[in-house]
């Protein structure tokens, strides 16, 4: 009878998932990191401009990562892992994200934003504004300096339309 009554209490021990009485008792296990409001990006997606993380919200989070990914229609790729991202030449025409990791002492939850537009080039800017220089009397030529820009990818200045004839003598 001894012997039926071990095969029992094992079973039953067996059932509720452990191999003694501390098995019965034991404390329900944690839970990892949960996203209640997903991470998302602030910033505009023209290059030269910075975007910066917003984790969004968590539950049960010790501490986070970010990744900023560069998307193109095929795949994603890695750009950086700071709290903000310079946006580059690289990423012209590319969409951006952010994964926030989220960890604690039960492991890791990853979460990603939307995506930002197509990351647009920057307007031309001028750093050297144009000038124009000469005598300002019928007859003289004047000069121009067409000035110096950025965000052109050149250097030089944005297109213009055409010069208005001069005016009759």
């Amino acid at each position: 009878m001894s012997g039926a009554r071990g095969v029992a209490g094992a079973l039953s021990r067996m059932a509720l998932g452990g191999i003694g009485p501390s098995a019965v008792s034991a404390q329900p296990r944690g839970t990892g990191p949960v996203s209640t409001t997903p991470p998302s990006i602030i910033g505009r997606a023209i290059e030269g401009t910075r975007l910066v993380a917003s984790l969004g919200s968590w539950e049960n989070a010790t501490s986070f990562a970010t990744s900023w990914r560069r998307c193109s229609s095929a795949c994603c790729t890695a750009a950086g892992s700071d709290a903000s991202y310079l946006l580059g030449s690289a990423d012209l025409g590319s969409r951006v994200e952010l994964r926030v990791t989220a960890f604690n002492s039960q492991g890791s939850t990853d979460a990603t934003s939307r995506p930002t537009e197509p990351v647009a080039a920057a307007p031309p800017l001028a750093v050297h504004l144009p000038a124009i220089s000469g005598s300002l009397s019928i007859g003289p030529t004047l000069s121009a300096d067409a000035g110096r820009w950025s965000g052109t990818g050149s250097g030089s200045p944005p297109p213009t339309r055409p010069a208005a004839p001069p005016p009759p003598p």
